[in-house]
C-alpha cells in the first residue's frame, strides 16, 4: 500500500507541475444564464457551478426564484452582475457563495471607487463569499495598481459565449450559455457529466501508462483524491481501445465532439489515497486591513438603523492673546440616524472651570478649522491618506493590528 502511494507521488516531475497550467478542469468552471433559462437545466446539476446573470439594479424577484431552483437541482449558484451596482443595489444583499461583477470600459478611478464601496458591503454581509471582478487585461491591471487585490479574491477573464460543448474541455472560468435553448440544455448537461471526470487537482504524471491501441501513448493525468487516471485525445476515436497499467480495468469514454475523454478507475487494489492539508495563517498586509474595517463598517452602517453613543470630548488649541493653550471638555452625547446627527453636551469646563449657559457665553476667538477632506479609513476616489502597520498586538483571543497614517 505504501509503496503504490509512493510510486503515484513520484510519477509527478516538476516538468508535470511546470505544465499543470494546461490541465482541464471542468469543475473549475461556471456557466452563465439569464433567469428565464434555468428552466432547460438538466434536473440534477451535481455541484455545477451556474451563475444567473442580471444588469445592476435587478429587483429581487426576478432572479431569486431562479437561484432557489439552481440549489433545489443541487448546483451551486452564483450571481454574474453585468455591470458595478450600487451601494443599495438588492444584488448586493442576495444570499449566494460566489458573485461575479464584470467590468467594462470607463474611467478606473470611477471604478475602482464603486467597487470597493460594493465589495466592501458584501464583504461585511457575507465574509466567507467568493468575490470575482471580470475585466479585461487593461481594467485588470489598471484596478489593481488602484488597490483591488485587497477587495477581491480574484480576476478573471471577460466571459464568453460558448458555442459547443467542446470548448468546455479549453481553459476558461465564465461561459455564456446560448439562448438557444436546445444548445444550452446539451452544454449544460455535458458539463454535469464531467464535474466527476474533469475534476479540480488533476495532475500530469510520467510514470503511468495510458495507452490508444497498441502503441499511441496519451498523456496521463492523476486524480490525487480517487487515484483515478483520466486522459483526453482527438486522435483516439472510437471504437479503439484504451488500456492502463491498472490491472483488469476497463478505460471508459466519453465523446465530446472530436475530443474523447477517458477514465480509467483505480479499483480497490493495494492502492489507496490519503489526503494532507497543511495550512497557516497569511499575515494580512496594511490594505487588506484597511479593507476588512471597511467592510465590517460598511455591514454595521447597514444593519444599525439609529445609535446613541456617550463619551468624553476633549478640544485643545491655541489662539493669540492668549498665553496658555485653551482647553475644553464636556461629557457628549451623539444621537444618529440615516439623515442627521446630534449633539447633546453636558458639564462644559474651559481649562477646568465648570461654565454655565446662566453667566453668558465666555468671550472666546472664532475658530474656523480646515476641514479634513475625507475621514479616515473611509473610500475615497482618490488616496488622500497613506497607511502603514506600525505593530500587531494581542487583544483576547484574536490579534490586532496597529495602524498609522
Amino acid at each position: 500500500m505504501a509503496g503504490a502511494l509512493t510510486a503515484a507521488a513520484a510519477g509527478v516531475s516538476a516538468q508535470d507541475r511546470s505544465r499543470a497550467s494546461d490541465v482541464p478542469c471542468v469543475a473549475c468552471q461556471a456557466l452563465s444564464l439569464l433567469p428565464q433559462q434555468v428552466g432547460v437545466l438538466p434536473d440534477r446539476l451535481s455541484g455545477a457551478r451556474v451563475l444567473v446573470r442580471v444588469p445592476p439594479g435587478t429587483a429581487t424577484r426576478e432572479w431569486s426564484p431562479a437561484l432557489q431552483e439552481l440549489r433545489r437541482r443541487g448546483g451551486a449558484a452564483g450571481l454574474h452582475v453585468a455591470g458595478i451596482p450600487a451601494e443599495d443595489d438588492p444584488l448586493l444583499a442576495a444570499d449566494v457563495n460566489r458573485l461575479v461583477i464584470e467590468i467594462g470600459a470607463g474611467d478606473p478611478d470611477q471604478q475602482a471607487f464603486e467597487l470597493k464601496r460594493s465589495l466592501s458591503l458584501v464583504r461585511g454581509r457575507r465574509p466567507a463569499a467568493s468575490l470575482l471582478a471580470a475585466a479585461s487585461p487593461e481594467s485588470t491591471t489598471a484596478l489593481r495598481a488602484r488597490g483591488l487585490d485587497s477587495y477581491v479574491d480574484g480576476f478573471l477573464s471577460l466571459p464568453h459565449p460558448i458555442r459547443s460543448a467542446e470548448e468546455l474541455l479549453t481553459p476558461g472560468s465564465v461561459w455564456l450559455l446560448p439562448v438557444e435553448a436546445e444548445a444550452a440544455r446539451d452544454i449544460a448537461a455535458v458539463a454535469v457529466e464531467l464535474q466527476d471526470w474533469l475534476p479540480a487537482g488533476l495532475v500530469p504524471v510520467t510514470g503511468r501508462v495510458l495507452n490508444c491501441g497498441e502503441d499511441r501513448r496519451l498523456r496521463a493525468l492523476l486524480n490525487p483524491q480517487t487515484l483515478d487516471l483520466v486522459a483526453l485525445s482527438r486522435l483516439c476515436p472510437s471504437p479503439a481501445v484504451v488500456t492502463s497499467d491498472v490491472p483488469g480495468a476497463t478505460a471508459e469514454r466519453i465523446d465530446v465532439g472530436s475530443t474523447s475523454v477517458f477514465r480509467v478507475r483505480a479499483g480497490s487494489g493495494d492502492r489507496f489515497a490519503s489526503g494532507v492539508e497543511v495550512a497557516a495563517a497569511r499575515p494580512l498586509t496594511i490594505d487588506e486591513i484597511i479593507a476588512r474595517h471597511q467592510a465590517a463598517a460598511a455591514r454595521q452602517a447597514a444593519e444599525v438603523r439609529t445609535s446613541i453613543a456617550t463619551g468624553s470630548l476633549t478640544l485643545t488649541f491655541e489662539a493669540p492673546g492668549f498665553v496658555a493653550p485653551i482647553t475644553i471638555t464636556s461629557q457628549t452625547t451623539i444621537f444618529e440616524d440615516k439623515t442627521r446627527t446630534d449633539l447633546q453636551q453636558r458639564d462644559i469646563r474651559v481649562n477646568g472651570v465648570l461654565f454655565k449657559t446662566s453667566g453668558g457665553v465666555p468671550r472666546l476667538p472664532i475658530i474656523e478649522p480646515e476641514r479634513a477632506a475625507a475621514p479616515p479609513l473611509a473610500i475615497t476616489l482618490s488616496d488622500v491618506y497613506r497607511y502603514r502597520l506600525v505593530g500587531r498586538v494581542g487583544l483576547r483571543a484574536s490579534r490586532s493590528a496597529r495602524a498609522a497614517l
